[in-house]
């Protein structure tokens, strides 16, 4: 489908997110039984254990590592998910 410039300005969701984590990865993430502590604490642990893989790693046996690929993505998708023009109920 052809991307609309009404999709420009149609907000994220976590729903969109999860969705793309599935399509890519075949994982989904229940974010709402989840507090705003919890994610940010494995944010936090996503970025330790990347860091230290990246530090180990070439740059490119990191381009084939799922992984290390799904790991940034969920650490990209909790960074966003903790701004707070970002809203979702049970983490606010």
């Amino acid at each position: 489908p052809n991307m609309k410039t009404s999709d420009l300005n149609s907000p994220i969701t976590a729903e969109q997110l999860n969705e793309n984590m599935y399509k890519k990865f075949g994982q989904r993430v229940n974010f709402e039984k989840y507090t705003r502590e919890d994610l940010e604490n494995y944010r936090n642990l996503l970025r330790t254990k990347m860091y230290q893989k990246e530090v180990n790693s070439n740059f490119n046996s990191l381009l084939t590592d799922e992984s290390y690929q799904r790991d940034k993505y969920m650490m990209n998708m909790l960074n966003f998910l903790s701004n707070p023009m970002f809203l979702l109920p049970k983490i606010y």
